[in-house]
């Protein structure tokens, strides 16, 4: 196949959590296909960009072309998508003649529904939707956020017919968009390099527990704030020794104002997040909102590293409570699961073993990339059968 992806911007940091699935995905479809992925602005960063083809275009300058309807404007304009990437993704299809064209997150929708002629599978990263109702509902001023709430649902049925198939990275969030369509929607969990995070030789430090995550994300920011806040106090009491980690790139200043106190230390932009996780006595996945698949789970699984989550962390894994990882929702619980885990070599022997068995035999990126194939090859053959049907 001819695969054309579209994206807003090139991914070119590695340590982005939106960013690996596109890396990782692509480079292993390029392998046995002709893949381009094309996008409209640069991404700041000086890492390497991925091993496949990729094209900055950016968008024709002058005044953004009409999008269709004022409500399809209104859209546009509240969420920051781009009109004339409509005109932008038709001459790329009329220069490249892909079979199939590969949107990639939210800002793809309006692309890729201006251009029906040619099949299409957008990728959507998070269900906004999702994502909007668990903040309002979450959320004490609720007013304050009914109105993003509407709008996502607003997108999503506006938008409910821009491809042929939509991927989402767990089953929750697939199933909470096929209320909007009839359209294909399939659940993609995200994988982990597991040759790459891998269990260390070194022992693990008895008194230290470890957070992985960009710290400028609002859901990790969430998460840090309420577990250094409610959960942290009770672990120190009960392991006054015990020390936490808050490692990840641009922390802002709320986590920042957490280093020096109470055994906590702010690691900002490590280069390498493994010496942590193979460190650490236990993992934290303290989430509490956001949506996608956790990838700071399958990297802790795949470093064979006990780890501590909340439920709503768990989604789009191939979770086991209490059997390859530790799930508490309470303050208190949490608290226990973590304490146990610093104190019980044994048990979080068992537990970092599963995990690692669990990010290899469930969570590779080679069977992510199959079965995203398969979708592609799905929306191409539909797109051909309507084709015909319509010639006939």
């Amino acid at each position: 196949m001819r695969i054309l992806a579209i994206k807003r911007r090139l991914p070119r940091s590695t340590r982005s959590g939106q960013n690996l699935p596109v890396r990782e995905l692509l480079a292993r479809l390029a392998q046995r296909h002709d893949v381009l992925l094309a996008c409209w602005e640069d991404e700041a960063g000086t890492d390497a960009l991925p091993q496949f083809r990729t094209l900055l275009q950016p968008l024709p300058k002058g005044p953004n072309p009409p999008a269709g309807a004022i409500f399809d404007l209104a859209l546009a304009r509240h969420f920051g998508f781009a009109p004339a990437t409509a005109p932008w993704l038709r001459q790329l299809i009329d220069e490249w003649c892909p079979d199939v064209v590969y949107g990639l997150d939210y800002q793809t929708l309006l692309p890729l529904d201006a251009n029906p002629h040619c099949p299409r599978v957008c990728a959507l990263v998070d269900n906004r939707h999702l994502v909007a109702r668990q903040r309002w509902q979450q959320a004490r001023q609720r007013p304050r956020l009914l109105a993003e709430l509407m709008w996502s649902y607003l997108l999503h049925r506006r938008c409910a017919h821009a491809a042929e198939a939509f991927t989402f990275v767990s089953e929750r969030e697939a199933a909470g968009f096929r209320r909007f369509t009839d359209r294909s929607c399939v659940a993609i969990p995200n994988g982990v390099d597991t040759d790459y995070f891998s269990p260390a030789a070194t022992p693990r430090d008895d008194t230290r527990v470890v957070f992985v995550g960009s710290l400028d994300f609002p859901p990790n920011i969430d998460a840090v704030r309420w577990f250094c806040r409610s959960v942290w106090p009770l672990v120190r009491e009960a392991e006054p020794a015990a020390q936490l980690g808050v490692v990840g790139k641009s922390p802002v200043a709320q986590v920042l104002a957490w280093h020096g106190r109470d055994g906590i230390s702010v690691v900002a932009d490590a280069p390498d997040v493994r010496p942590y996780l193979a460190g650490a006595a236990v993992a934290v996945v303290p989430m509490r909102s956001g949506g996608g698949i956790k990838n700071k789970i399958l990297e802790a699984w795949a470093m064979a590293t006990p780890t501590v989550a909340t439920a709503m962390s768990l989604h789009g894994t191939a979770a086991r409570p209490d059997e390859n990882i530790m799930v508490a929702d309470e303050p208190e619980e949490f608290a226990a699961a973590v304490v146990r885990c610093l104190l019980d070599r044994a048990w979080r022997a068992r537990l970092g073993q599963a995990g690692r068995e669990t990010a290899v035999n469930d969570h590779s990126w080679e069977c992510a990339a199959d079965r995203l194939e398969d979708c592609l090859a799905a929306a191409v053959a539909a797109a051909n059968t309507e084709q015909h049907a319509l010639i006939a």
